[in-house]
């Protein structure tokens, strides 16, 4: 009996042991949260104690040691209203989102007044192809403007594509984002109304142009946002419809597009936490303040600096609009841009503002060779707030005054004896190199006997010489150009002196025959006291040019004020003009006597004030 009761003993406690064993197992695979089991394997598990201190392989750490998704990158978000929020993204909503490249820079490049109309040859429709796309490769542009007089004369909708396909072709196959704004000639012929038009524009993939309808008389008036990397905005660019003509003949920009741009402006700023958001604004036909801002360019305190050339008047309503009130009161826009003059590429900072002229880059209107260009505008991430970077990209490669030192004052002009044995001549209406007179050096002719410039009449009695100098420069501060001459040998009929520029040559009498008398200054040879003389009408000196002086019989220093050294009727130089060599224009009797009878030149200068030249 006892055996048999221990054996009953052994059995029983194997089956508790069992049951207990069964018990644990079970409690294991349903309770991962007991305090033994989230101890048991600390070196093995990272993330179930986030309590300790002491514990270096917790999630803890994860916030700083690893790289957060690219996503989590576009951090920013708007503090504003639901309401203003969902406002201004609608607004600013794209085909193409505009964002700035790594190095915080955005391009943008100008193409104005192309023109394109149907029935145009295919080889002149190839040659402004390959222009557009000479452009575009060289500036490499984050996006692209065509800012009016884009087409004309399309009476189909098939036309005007075509038209347009020849603007945008290169982009569409660049992927490169575009946009536009109506001028005077889209409508013209009111064949395919603005809205139409805006459609077939619209259908092209990489066009981001809109229009916000606001406006009952204007079509495609717009502004787009240029993002940074964390989301936020860091340039905004306004395109406006500036209309066709009006009572004042050019139209403007209205009052509802005023109006429309001001709450644009001051709803964006809202979106943006408060903080104005700079930019530029491009439309057609220039403002009024445009040729407020050419008149006053010499005025500092109006005009803090300009470059460039109004080759032509500045055609714009005289009205004012408000519309640049308003973007002085908005205190957001540093820029605008406008096409519609096609020799224009001034550029003013007129009471802080840039107003620029961009040329046209087609051939398809009036047009002159040396200005066909487009305009480039850098809007860098961190500057557009102060200064938007702007110049014009040539279709001729000219000379960049930027590449280039400012001159001193009363710095003699340097001419090698191989570009005077080289000289440039023509006969007096841009014809070729000629033997319309004879250039050289002289000894014994110049000052204190020194070497001189000897001209003698050829085969014409006028002619033109251009002078390259070798020390090119800035303008700077100098006020007049100064040389020694001496007419004591010749019946000298009239003449004009001038500096050529990287644009071309300026002289008094470009002005091509206006009443534009102006005084020089003459030192005769061996006195100490400068004389006052004047040009004729036409801007020369000499007994042929009416109301001036004769010039036969004079030898010494003559001083002729920079001011009346105009290019092309209107632009004169200014400090950042770039002088690359002098221009003279001249006249001798016409008699057979006076084929042999030379002039002579000595020691060019730029000067700041001629009557403290020679002072001891």
């Amino acid at each position: 009996m006892k055996r048999i009761f221990t054996l009953i003993l052994v059995v029983v406690c194997v089956l508790l042991l069992a049951f207990v064993m069964s018990c644990n197992n079970d409690s294991r695979d349903t309770d991962t949260s007991t305090p033994s089991d989230t101890s048991s394997d600390t070196a093995g598990d990272t993330s179930t104690d986030t309590n300790t201190d002491t514990d270096t392989n917790t999630d803890t750490s994860s916030d700083t040691d690893e790289e957060p998704p690219e996503d989590e990158l576009k951090s920013w978000e708007s503090t504003a209203s639901k309401e203003v929020i969902e406002k201004s993204e609608a607004l600013l909503q794209s085909k193409h989102k505009l964002t700035y490249n790594e190095d915080g820079s955005f391009r943008v490049l100008i193409l104005a007044d192309t023109h394109v109309q149907p029935n145009i040859n295919e080889t002149d429709i190839n040659e402004l192809k390959d222009r557009i796309k000479l452009l575009v490769d060289k500036e490499n542009p984050n996006l692209v403007i065509f800012t009016g007089d884009n087409t004309l004369r399309a009476t189909t909708e098939e036309e005007l594509r075509a038209c347009v396909d020849v603007i945008a072709s290169y982009l569409e196959e660049k992927q490169i984002p575009w946009c536009h704004v109506y001028g005077n000639h889209d409508y013209e012929g009111k064949a395919i109304s603005k809205a139409e038009q805006q459609a077939i524009y619209e259908s092209y993939e990489y066009c981001i142009s809109k229009d916000e309808g606001f406006s009952t008389e204007r079509v495609g008036n717009y502004v787009h946002a240029v993002y940074n990397p964390d989301g936020s905005i860091g340039s905004v660019i306004y395109l406006l419809d500036s209309g066709e003509y009006s009572r004042y003949t050019w139209s403007y920009v209205l009052e509802d597009q005023v109006k429309w741009y001001k709450e644009t402006s001051e709803l964006l700023q809202e979106y943006n936490d408060g903080k104005v958001i700079n930019g530029m604004m491009a439309f057609h036909v220039p403002m009024v303040e445009n040729k407020y801002a050419y008149e006053n360019r010499d005025n500092k305190d109006i005009v803090s600096d300009w470059n460039g050339l109004r080759n032509e008047v500045i055609n714009c309503a005289d009205y004012e609009s408000g519309l640049f009130d308003a973007i002085l009161e908005r205190g957001d826009i540093k820029a605008v841009v406008t096409g519609h003059d096609h020799l224009n590429d001034y550029c003013y900072n007129y009471k802080g503002v840039k107003l620029a002229g961009s040329p046209t880059v087609s051939d398809f209107g009036y047009h002159s060779a040396d200005i066909q260009g487009a305009r480039v505008f850098d809007l860098n991430a961190e500057t557009v707030g102060t200064n938007i970077p702007t110049y014009v990209r040539y279709l001729i490669e000219r000379l960049n005054p930027n590449d280039f030192e400012t001159l001193d004052s009363n710095v003699s002009l340097e001419i090698t004896s191989e570009q005077i044995e080289n000289v440039y001549k023509s006969n007096g209406a841009g014809g070729g190199v000629i033997g319309k007179c004879n250039v050289k050096l002289k000894d014994g002719k110049g000052v204190d006997g020194g070497e001189a410039i000897e001209i003698v009449r050829g085969s014409s009695d006028i002619f033109d010489l251009y002078f390259e100098i070798t020390n090119k420069g800035k303008l700077g501060d100098n006020k007049y150009f100064v040389v020694w001459a001496d007419f004591t040998e010749t019946e000298f009929e009239k003449g004009s002196f001038g500096l050529i520029t990287e644009v071309g040559v300026t002289a008094p009498y470009s002005t091509k025959g206006s009443n534009t008398k102006s005084s020089f200054y003459y030192l005769p040879d061996g006195e100490s006291e400068w004389q006052e003389l004047t040009t004729g009408e036409g801007g020369c000196f000499g007994i042929s040019d009416t109301g001036s002086q004769g010039m036969n019989g004079k030898k010494g220093y003559f001083a002729f004020p920079i001011e009346s050294f105009i290019l092309d009727e209107s632009s004169s130089l200014y400090d950042n003009s770039l002088i690359i060599g002098v221009y003279f224009y001249g006249g001798i009797k016409k008699n057979i006597n006076y084929l042999d009878k030379p002039f002579y030149f000595d020691n060019m200068m730029l000067v700041d004030n001629y009557e403290d030249l020679f002072n001891e």
